[in-house]
């Protein structure tokens, strides 16, 4: 059945007139369709569908954004400038135009992605400063439009911002690219850059996009200030400088001090380092070209003949680059009138000031003593010496805050050299501070005593310097009066006497009171743990506890043997006799604690060593280097005679040194010091090999000591000194 085909009509309109439509559709559609369900056949000719526009579109929005002020000079400089939406066009399909500009203004690549409208805005040099409209217009597909007006505020050209230079270092009539390490930038353009520096007969050229510096024919030997001048395209200027230096190739440098002796051409954190242990005495520096270079502050001067605190600073500076690096120049030798060579007087109390503080010290316990500082704020490194009495203070360990770097000269006994310093460039903050704990075993006994914590410049010359290695004024040195009481053991190096440090399988001497009912030794190998009935027991900090071998004991003193295996650290001595009465002590355990047995087993005074003469022909003869006189029966030194035809070996006996490092490290000292370009040939340091726990050194006497007398002997070990004691030169 064919029937007449219907029109419908959709009315295009807002949406609530859509709504009614639709609705009357299906109803149409259902009636069409009733009467032939029994015949489902579809003539699809019969439906026309026709749209025609009824009512008429509303006109899109346009909403313009704050813009931030534009420079003058800016070129396309890409902002926001207003938001489109539109009821029936998609927002991003909407035509955003500019009106008529002001002159000297370019709108240019307007985008609008999503209704977001951004464009590049120029404005050229010469536009007055203020408030300039914009006019924006919107329209979408049927041409309807609406418009608004964009506020821009305009300021004064923004002149160029430099890339920033670090420092330049080349060699004479050498050339190099040198890269600013940061960008350059201009609201416009950088339209001309250059770069000069007085006096500097070599060449630079910049690269104007990315501002690299070609730097030729670098001359002659100097220090130079570079300028770099930057002109932008409305002719505002900027500069910058960085320092420039220029060296003569394969000549030293100041501060470079490693390796020992000559250096190798730059300066970084281990020179550093290693000025400081020249300050600090920890090493003895070599005069001419050594310390030539180590003496390099002030810097105008590289140098004055002294080595100070202001050296290690200044040090620190070139390795962080904070300085340029120099040729080395100025002083060869130490100044004679230097006051550090010698005691410093006490200054009268100044408002920068060092304190040790005052608290009770019980035996037993480690004593924690803080140093205080007062600082003003413009310190970068200070040094002194701190002095206590070895007889009744060991030093076990300091400790201090994690941003100050120490260097610690502890070789003589009763004496802390200390070098302390905040990182390059940085100072300690004003007001007072706790700027080192020191630990302190005290001596063993029953006795109180009375001691002092004190200060002196016989390692370190009390002193300071800025973060420009400038020296500070007056720093005053406060000493603490301290008391140490109640009960304990002491325990020493059996050679020595001295501290209370001891390494594996070294000989330990304990004092004390009412130790052991008598005396024993033993007379067995190996070395009995009970002698006596008394036993020595060492727990580690580890907790670990070892039975001491004993070789005396008495009721007040007991010599043993510390056993390998144990940690290092603080260790717990127990002494227990047979009726299980305890005594305690402390001892601290180290890989390396040095000393020298003496020929009265005082600690002090002639060695006890032998002698050794080789002939060429292989014949060998011992002397001793002590002997009894026979009219006084007091030891006496035995002339040690030196001749051509023979070599001559210093054998010495000692304990707790079998451990050490790399032979090459142990150093012998005449005098407490190098003798003057004399080679102390060290050829073995290590077990006796007979005896339990005594070690041996084996020196080279050279000829060149003969006629001196008197000399003291004394090794420096990984760091550690011994007792010095004495021999005979004939």
């Amino acid at each position: 059945m064919v029937r007449n085909p219907i029109t419908m009509r959709f009315f295009s309109g807002r949406h609530a007139h859509r709504a009614v439509l639709i609705a009357l559709f299906v109803v149409s559609l259902r009636m069409l369709l009733l009467p032939n369900l029994e015949n489902p056949t579809w003539d699809h000719s019969a439906f026309q569908f026709t749209f025609a526009p009824e009512m008429l579109n509303a006109a899109p929005i346009i909403l313009a954004v704050a813009v931030s002020p534009i420079a003058q000079g800016s070129i396309k400089k890409t902002v926001k400038i207003a938001t489109v939406s539109d009821a029936e066009t998609e927002a991003g399909n909407l035509i955003v135009n500019v009106g008529a500009l002001p002159t000297g203004v370019i709108v240019a690549d307007i985008a609008n992605s999503n209704g977001i409208v951004t464009a590049q805005i120029t404005v050229d040099c010469k536009m007055s400063i203020g408030t300039i409209t914009i006019p924006l217009t919107v329209a979408n597909r049927r041409g309807l439009a609406n418009s608004t007006n964009l506020f821009v505020k305009i300021e004064a050209n923004i002149p160029p911002v430099l890339g920033a230079y670090g420092l330049a270092t080349l060699n004479l009539n050498s050339s190099v690219e040198f890269s600013p390490f940061t960008q350059q930038s201009d609201n416009g353009s950088i339209q001309r850059i250059t770069a000069a520096a007085s006096n500097f007969t070599g060449t630079f050229s910049v690269n104007l996009t990315t501002g690299v510096i070609s730097i030729g024919k670098a001359g002659p030997v100097g220090q130079y200030t570079v300028t770099v001048t930057g002109v932008d395209n409305c002719g505002a200027t900027a500069t910058t400088q960085f320092n420039l230096n220029v060296l003569q190739a394969g000549a030293p440098l100041e501060a470079d001090v490693t390796p020992r002796t000559t250096g190798n051409g730059t300066v970084t954190i281990a020179d550093w380092t290693q000025v400081g242990r020249f300050v600090a005495g920890v090493d003895t520096i070599l005069e001419s070209s050594e310390f030539q270079r180590a003496d390099c502050a002030p810097r105008a001067t590289t140098g004055d003949g002294k080595i100070t605190v202001a050296d290690w600073v200044q040090a620190g500076r070139y390795a962080a680059g904070l300085d340029t690096g120099t040729n080395a120049a100025g002083p060869t030798r130490p100044d004679s009138t230097d006051p550090a060579l010698g005691h410093q007087e006490a200054q009268p109390q100044s408002a920068r000031f060092v304190r040790a503080v005052s608290r009770p010290i019980f035996r037993g316990q480690v004593a924690a003593l803080p140093l205080e500082f007062n600082a003003l704020g413009n310190e970068n490194a200070l040094g002194f010496t701190l002095s206590f009495d070895s007889r009744w203070l060991s030093f076990y360990r300091l400790t201090t805050a994690t941003d100050i770097t120490l260097t610690l000269n502890r070789k003589q006994s009763g004496q802390l050299g200390i070098l302390l310093a905040k990182p390059a460039g940085q100072v300690f903050a004003a007001g007072t501070q706790t700027i080192i704990t020191l630990e302190f075993i005290p001596s063993g006994g029953e006795d109180v005593i009375q001691t002092t914590l004190d200060f002196s410049d016989q390692i370190v010359q009390r002193g300071g310097a800025d973060a420009d290695a400038a020296p500070l004024s007056a720093l005053s040195l406060i000493a603490a009066e301290l008391t140490i009481s109640g009960r304990a053991t002491a325990h020493v190096s059996a050679a020595s006497y001295l501290g209370a440090s001891a390494a594996p399988d070294s000989i330990v001497s304990a004092f004390g009171t009412d130790l052991a009912p008598t005396t024993y030794a033993a007379t067995t190998t190996p070395l009995p743990e009970t002698l006596g009935g008394m036993r020595v027991t060492i727990q580690d900090r580890a907790g670990h506890q070892k039975a001491a071998p004993l070789f005396f004991v008495s009721p007040g003193q007991i010599n043993y043997l510390v056993p390998d295996g144990l940690s290092d650290g603080l260790a717990i001595i127990t002494i227990t006799n047979a009726d299980a009465v305890i005594s305690r002590g402390l001892l601290h355990l180290e890989r390396v604690a040095p000393a020298l047995f003496t020929a009265d087993a005082s600690g002090k005074g002639l060695a006890a060593a032998n002698v050794q003469h080789l002939r060429a022909d292989g014949s060998e003869r011992y002397e001793r280097v002590a002997m009894v006189d026979p009219i006084t029966q007091r030891l006496i030194g035995k002339p040690i005679e030196l001749q051509a035809e023979e070599q001559t070996f210093l054998l010495l006996y000692g304990t707790g040194l079998r451990y050490r490092n790399d032979l090459s490290a142990v150093n012998a000292r005449l005098g407490g010091l190098p003798v003057e370009g004399l080679p102390i040939e060290v050829l073995y340091v290590g077990p006796q090999g007979g005896y339990a726990g005594l070690d041996q050194i084996n020196l080279r006497l050279p000829l060149a000591l003969r006629g001196r007398g008197v000399v003291t002997v004394e090794l420096e070990i990984d760091g550690y000194l011994t007792n010095p004691v004495a021999i005979l030169i004939k």
